[in-house]
């Protein structure tokens, strides 16, 4: 049966099959084509944005949401690096970088191909996890109505995306360009026995902080720090200069959002 929810609509049927699916892609080296897709929410929300501390733990690259960008509250990361920050030293202030969150942006897509993977159109709504400067060039090409893009992700009269990665690690420079000619997605979907498009992901339930216990412990379990546990959670966020404003685990060639 297929009901009208959210922004198009949806097949239970196609939804049950994708409960517990792993929703989160990352940019590689090569060229990754998408389709970014419509708000998600009410309030016409289309990408959202996180922060990250990033850490290496028995040679596992691992991410955690930022409890005190998400909600205001006390940061295990964001204390270490504002007690280097403020002692003031130059390399003390430069230590302090590392425990700064690390933006991300999300978008719902579908996928069209990626490298190192069997995605396609049929694999269903994924999360495109990106850093800043493809969020970027995304938004760019949504707000070039005179170039002749803009509103990139309508369903029926949209542009395809491809993101191309050159080069390797943290070196690697993201491309994003459309692809000429709008196109209807649902019409696309139809034509490769996809009948309906499946329900937009809640971006906003994704990625939630962790408990300050299990962030402290991570702080503790990185590779090359040995500082002492942070003191007990304090009931309220104490302020922290250097990162100012404010868990996926993706592998280590993926893109390093900035």
């Amino acid at each position: 049966m297929t009901t009208a929810t959210g922004f198009f609509p949806v097949n239970q049927e196609e939804m049950d099959k994708q409960a517990g699916v792993q929703p989160f892609v990352f940019l590689k080296e090569g060229i990754t084509q998408v389709r970014i897709l419509p708000p998600y929410s009410a309030r016409g929300i289309w990408c959202r944005e996180v922060r990250e501390h990033q850490v290496t733990i028995e040679g596992r690259f691992l991410t955690f949401p930022c409890p005190r960008f998400l909600e205001d509250a006390a940061c295990p990361f964001c204390e270490e690096g504002g007690r280097l920050h403020s002692m003031g030293d130059e390399d003390s202030v430069e230590a302090a970088k590392a425990f700064r969150g690390k933006r991300a942006f999300l978008f719902n897509a579908l996928i069209y191909s990626a490298p190192g993977s069997n995605l396609d159109l049929r694999s269903g709504v994924k999360v495109l996890k990106v850093g800043k400067t493809v969020r970027d060039q995304i938004l760019d090409l949504d707000q070039d109505t005179a170039g002749g893009w803009g509103n990139i992700y309508n369903l029926e009269a949209g542009y395809d995306l491809r993101i191309t990665g050159l080069g390797a690690g943290r070196d690697r420079k993201y491309i994003v360009k459309g692809v000429p000619g709008r196109t209807d997605i649902l019409a696309q979907l139809k034509a490769q026995g996809v009948a309906t498009v499946l329900k937009p992901i809640d971006l906003e339930g994704l990625l939630p902080a962790q408990p300050y216990a299990k962030l402290a412990q991570a702080l503790r379990d990185s590779r090359g720090y040995s500082a002492p546990a942070p003191a007990a959670q304090p009931t309220a966020a104490p302020a922290a200069s250097f990162n100012a404003g404010s868990s996926a685990m993706a592998p280590p060639d993926s893109e390093v959002p900035n």
